[in-house]
């Protein structure tokens, strides 16, 4: 049976990411394009022959021709997006951050329940290959269980958009969902509690706009405690060079390392140091978004597969406002306290 999506949200991702990946998938059709810059969302439906466009996310949802929707918009447009979506009894594929504010993101949780209908959040790194064989080698008892955990997630919003940049984006607007926390730390924590099959309880965080005019973080340091006792340093940005973008893991009984694998691009290295030798760990060189399609379809087909439902995504965007208001009082902050 072919499942059919429409998508909210023609921007970037959208066109750079998600339409090359789910047009190689066979099952799949998408049927519509919504956006509220028309001209944008007709270019897009031209260049993948969509029939369908429209400017009201209503519209799109109220649409009996569409099974899924992919909600790609602005964060701060989640909430009344997927109420609709949801109203209408359409599985969701909500792309991350899920909400501006914890309370909306809870919302998005709560309404999803109501209307018994599949929530997915799309945390796109538990897809890539290289965390996949993280995943499998922790499960494996490769080097026990990690204690300590590092990241480093970096990209530049700069050279990315070239002269296009502006700082009038949804990703540099703290009322719109914006800053690095949000942006990127959404998915550092979450595969931390992926990875370790635990969660982040506490954390200590400094936070600045240190590289841009804004009113949000564009550069974070976030010290973290996980229920096991395990601790965590992760330091993101969002306009600074790339570094080496990867996980490493550590135990008494060796090291597992990532490089590039927070990558958009089927990218990265996985090495591991088990009795004082290093071993290179072979990926296949898999479209995250494709992975993570594929999933949502097998949710779709049975709501037992386990994934990044909203629940899952609602715990990682709470450390990222645990951390933000660790920040702010300059003390450490319980997850549970907010």
């Amino acid at each position: 049976m072919t499942i059919k999506f429409g998508i909210i949200g023609t921007g970037e991702i959208v066109k750079n990411r998600f339409m090359p990946a789910i047009s190689l998938i066979d099952e799949v059709q998408v049927t519509a394009l919504m956006d509220v810059d028309e001209k944008r969302a007709k270019a897009l439906a031209t260049e993948y022959g969509i029939s369908k466009t429209y400017t009201d996310p209503q519209h799109i949802c109220e649409d009996k021709n569409i099974d899924a929707v992919y909600i790609a918009s602005p964060p701060n447009a989640h909430f009344s997006q997927v109420r609709q979506a949801a109203e209408n009894g359409k599985a969701i594929l909500c792309e991350k951050p899920m909400a501006p504010t914890l309370l909306e993101t809870r919302a998005i949780v709560d309404v999803c329940e109501k209307e018994d209908v599949l929530l997915m959040i799309a945390l796109t790194s538990r897809f890539a290959q290289s965390h996949i064989k993280v995943k499998e080698l922790i499960q494996a008892g490769y080097i026990g269980e990690p204690v300590l955990v590092k990241i480093e997630y970096f990209y530049s919003i700069t050279t990315i958009d070239g002269p296009s940049f502006t700082i009038n984006q949804f990703r540099l607007q703290k009322n719109r969902g914006g800053g690095a926390l949000l942006d990127i730390g959404v998915h550092a924590f979450d595969l931390i509690h992926y990875l370790l099959d635990g969660e982040i309880v506490e954390v200590c965080a400094y936070s600045s706009p240190l590289t841009l005019p804004v009113d949000v973080d564009d550069t974070s340091v976030v010290i973290a405690r996980l229920a096991s006792g395990s601790i965590a340093n992760i330091s993101i940005g969002i306009n600074l060079v790339e570094g080496k973008n990867g996980i490493d893991l550590y135990s008494p009984y060796g090291a597992i390392i990532t490089e590039k694998s927070f990558s958009q691009e089927p990218t990265g290295h996985v090495k591991s140091f088990v009795a004082g030798k290093w071993m290179e760990h072979p990926i296949e060189p898999i479209d995250a978004y494709r992975t993570e399609i594929l999933h949502f379809l097998d949710a779709m087909r049975d709501r037992n597969v386990l994934g990044p439902s909203g629940n899952v995504g609602e715990k990682a965007m709470r450390v990222c406002f645990a951390a933000m208001k660790s920040n702010e009082t300059g003390q450490c902050v319980a997850t549970s306290d907010l």
